[in-house]
This record gives structure tokens, C-alpha cells and sequence, in this order.
């Protein structure tokens, strides 16, 4: 509803409604927009997962093809998943929460495949694991643009400066002053980008809060179109 007040229209997306494009359907200013200023777009749609116990680094080493083993917290690392035929069924990114204690992210679509190949190995393996789907929980919007990091500050008092928090990193941060938030500094448009994590009944408070920090830096909502441009 928040997007379609922006003026979006909506198109259906494998279970999900997503906003195709707000201006027209070549959306060029919204391409335009995110690399000259700054822009938004709802991720929300993304798998989340927490996996958890102490066999999780066992079930992660098993379907991805990075060695899950070096991954660190407050860093992300990429990866793909493979299925028993070696053939990648999905991407995503990884971060250690703390012993024994994953979060991870997968695309829209394979979310609900994902959950089960996971559970799959637990139940043949007998492993002592836990998946946790975070996905309906969590709202997630992508920030993006060279102003990106402007606005981020005045929604947080934690440094994001780019010493402090750089590329492929992973905090836990208060948004909009009581808002637990999980950020990780990675996109898909090629500019500087922050996906924020917060529990789904703030996702509508942070849009809000998101729009009204970017108003001094023509901040606009993008689509599912723009970001096809921007990622090639």
C-alpha cells in the first residue's frame, strides 16, 4: 500500500506483489535517479533464514560451494548453493551471528526450496541443526545511491562512515531511534548500498522514515525494472 501511494504499479511476482516500476514502464528516472542521487526499493521478498545449533556450520559447508568455515561476524560472504548434481539452485549471502549461529539471505523465488533442502540434510544426516524462516518477519528495504550513506546517518547514531562500516559488512544497528535493525552493506545496483533488516511491523514506519531522511537528496522509489537495468 505504501508503494502504491508512491504511485507503483504492482505486478505479481512468483507468491509476492511487487512494485514494477512507479513513473513508466522504462522507469528511466528512476534508473537514472539511483546513481545520480539516492533511491529505494523493498526487499522484503528476499529469504531469510536463521540457522542455528551445533551442526549449522556442518549443514552449511554441505550445501554451499564457499567454505562456510571462514565466515565472520560483522562481515558477509557470498556464495552459491548447489544441489547433489553440482548444479547452483541459488545465491545468497552468509554472516556469522555468533558461535554456532548463522544468518543467511536467498532470492525471492527459492526461499521456500531453500528451507526444505536444508531440512533435507538435517533429517538424512541426523544433525543437531535448526532453520529458522525469518522471511515473513523481516521487512527489508535496499538503500542505494551515492548520497545512500548521507541519509543512513540521519536515521542511525551508529559510524557508517566507510572505516567503519565498509563493503560486505554486517551490524546490528538502532534505526529511527527504537528500531533493532540488522544492515548489511551490499546491493544489487552497483552503487553504495545498505539492505536494512527490521521486524515487519515496522517495515511501513521505515519507509516512511527512509523518505522523509531523503528528501533533501531527491530520494525516489525504484522498481523491479530500474533494478534489472542497474544490475547489468
Amino acid at each position: 500500500l505504501k508503494q502504491e501511494a508512491l504511485g507503483a504499479t504492482v505486478r505479481l511476482v512468483g507468491e509476492w506483489s511487487r512494485a514494477r516500476y512507479f513513473t513508466d514502464e522504462h522507469a528511466f528516472d528512476e534508473i537514472v535517479n539511483v546513481p545520480t542521487n539516492v533511491g529505494f526499493i523493498d526487499v522484503s521478498t528476499l529469504g531469510k533464514f536463521r540457522v542455528h545449533g551445533p551442526d549449522a556450520l556442518k549443514l552449511l559447508q554441505r550445501v554451499y560451494v564457499n567454505d562456510v568455515g571462514k565466515a565472520k561476524e560483522g562481515k558477509l560472504t557470498y556464495s552459491v548453493m548447489c544441489n547433489e548434481e553440482g548444479v547452483v539452485i541459488d545465491d545468497g549471502v552468509i554472516t556469522k551471528l555468533h558461535e554456532n549461529d548463522y544468518f543467511i539471505t536467498t532470492s525471492t523465488l527459492r526461499a521456500s526450496n531453500t528451507s526444505e533442502w536444508l531440512k533435507f540434510h538435517i533429517k538424512e544426516e541426523d544433525w543437531k541443526a535448526y532453520v529458522v524462516n525469518l522471511t515473513d518477519a523481516l521487512a527489508a528495504i535496499n538503500l542505494a545511491g551515492p548520497r545512500a550513506r548521507e541519509v543512513l546517518t540521519k536515521l542511525t547514531d551508529h559510524d557508517v562512515s566507510n572505516e567503519a562500516f565498509p563493503f560486505m559488512g554486517f551490524r546490528r544497528m538502532i534505526i529511527c531511534g527504537d528500531i533493532e535493525a540488522m544492515v548489511a552493506r551490499l546491493g544489487f545496483v552497483g552503487e553504495i548500498c545498505y539492505e536494512i533488516h527490521a521486524p515487519s511491523s515496522y517495515g511501513p514506519a521505515l519507509h516512511d522514515a527512509i523518505l522523509e531522511a531523503g528528501r533533501p537528496f531527491d530520494i525516489k522509489p525504484f522498481g523491479l525494472e530500474a533494478q534489472s537495468v542497474l544490475r547489468l
